[in-house]
């Protein structure tokens, strides 16, 4: 029974009678004079998208008919269901067309909708030319445009597959970094993001991206994004040779200063690490060598602290470089030795033979004594002048000083046998050392 103020089925099968059946030939014209071109038309199911294409790629619609497709294929495809029935009805040929379209707000949505195909493997490798024209968009006058491009692109690069195409056709990557930088934040941050994914691969490294990175990593929310991309670039030598030159090391040394984030100094010290191997590149940390010390006490314990170990090590080949991180490291032996362990004892003879101070000498001289202890007096009588620098302290005001010069000459006697006493008896009676002179004559006396 039918509700009040309702038709029943029947009242509507009554009004609807002069037209059964629906599409005999005689009604067809009388449809068609009643459909709109200019409007969208929302269909359901299986027709929902075929319809929608259908209505893009009529060029003698109005803009804002595109639009209004446009939004509605936007809605339509969240799924990845949606989205391979879009693909699969040829929706990427409909909306390309619509990337040159004068209207803004078309190409802005033109590029959405390419932008979430481009997600999907089959909307990558089968409709990769669309992607040459997105690119162009990169120099289009609305920023809205550029923006939308810019995440298109970041999409296409996301899989080995746009990578790969990327550099198969190289002016698609010289096109990215010739507009570098945009005057808008956003889409420097997401052409980074879209490097980033380029210089994982070797081939990527070979365009003047390092220029672009010096210019954009004076912008505080973009030094992750640029220390990721150095990252990459030191995988290869004329990337690593290129961060030096361009001066990336003191650039990425003053992000050390400057910030707490673990991430950002996860990938400083990666590119630090990597560009390290290179001599220049050695060169270059030892005038940064104080900003790399400082994060064995702001990181401790994590792999950021790992990595700045490394980097000490790798630079410390060359010996200025070590030297510099000695002296700068010299008041705690415990990391100084984590680090050289006992390959730092000429350093420290050799700060120990300059005028410094009491501190500095007291920490020499008992990094000393733990490397002799631990079996490395060998390697510290080897060293030049070692005998005769330490006992040097042997008359020192400083009691402790005198008591570790003391303690590591004694091991040393014991260990190195009749050759160490000779350089001890020779130095005494030089420079009048009374406590060397009775001690030797006590043990000769002993013997």
């Amino acid at each position: 029974m039918a509700l009040n103020g309702t038709r029943s089925q029947h009242h509507t099968s009554d009004a609807l009678e002069d037209r059964y059946p629906y599409f005999p030939e005689q009604n067809t014209a009388s449809f068609a004079s009643e459909i709109n071109p200019n409007e969208v038309f929302m269909a359901y199911g299986d027709r929902c998208l075929p319809k929608l294409s259908n209505v893009l790629g009529n060029d003698s619609l109005s803009a804002d008919t595109h639009a209004e497709a446009l939004t509605l294929v936007l809605a339509s495809i969240p799924s990845v269901e949606g989205k391979s029935e879009a693909i699969n009805i040829g929706m990427v040929q409909s909306v390309t067309k619509l990337l040159t379209h004068e209207c803004v707000k078309v190409r802005s949505l033109s590029v959405q909708v390419l932008a979430k195909l481009f997600s999907l493997r089959s909307g990558r490798l089968e409709h990769r030319p669309s992607i040459n024209i997105v690119v162009t968009l990169l120099g289009d006058p609305s920023s809205n445009v550029r923006c939308e491009a810019s995440k298109a692109i970041a999409v296409f690069l996301r899989e080995k597959e746009g990578v790969g195409y990327f550099l198969q056709s190289p002016s698609l990557i010289s096109c990215i970094t010739d507009h570098i930088p945009d005057k808008l934040h956003e889409i420097n941050m997401v052409l980074l993001e879209s490097l980033e994914f380029l210089t994982r691969n070797e081939l990527g490294t070979n365009f003047n991206i390092v220029e672009k990175l010096v210019i954009l990593s004076s912008v505080k929310d973009l030094r992750t994004s640029v220390a990721s991309v150095c990252w990459n670039i030191t995988d290869t030598l004329p990337g690593k040779d290129a961060l030096i030159n361009a001066g990336m090391v003191d650039i990425l040394a003053s992000y050390i200063t400057d910030s707490a984030d673990t991430s950002l100094l996860a990938s400083v010290t990666g590119s630090i690490l990597g560009i390290s191997v290179e001599k220049q590149g050695k060169l270059a940390i030892g005038n940064v060598a104080s900003a790399i010390c400082s994060l064995l006490i702001s990181c401790n314990g994590t792999d950021v602290y790992v990595n700045t170990i490394k980097i000490i090590r790798s630079a410390s080949e060359e010996p200025n470089v070590k030297r510099t991180f000695v002296e700068l490291l010299i008041l705690d032996g415990e990391v100084l030795l984590e680090i050289f362990e006992s390959e730092c004892s000429s350093d420290l003879i050799c700060i120990l033979t300059k005028n410094s101070t009491k501190d500095v000498v007291f920490s020499a001289l008992e990094t000393l004594l733990k490397i002799v202890e631990n079996g490395n007096y060998d390697v510290v009588f080897g060293c030049l002048h070692s005998i005769e620098t330490i006992a040097s302290f042997l008359n020192s005001k400083n009691g402790l000083i005198a008591r570790y010069a003391k303690d590591i000459l004694g091991i040393m006697r014991a260990s190195c046998g009749p050759s160490a006493d000779r350089r001890l008896e020779k130095f005494a009676s030089k420079h009048s050392i009374v406590q060397l002179e009775d001690e030797m004559k006590n043990q000769e006396a002993k013997m």
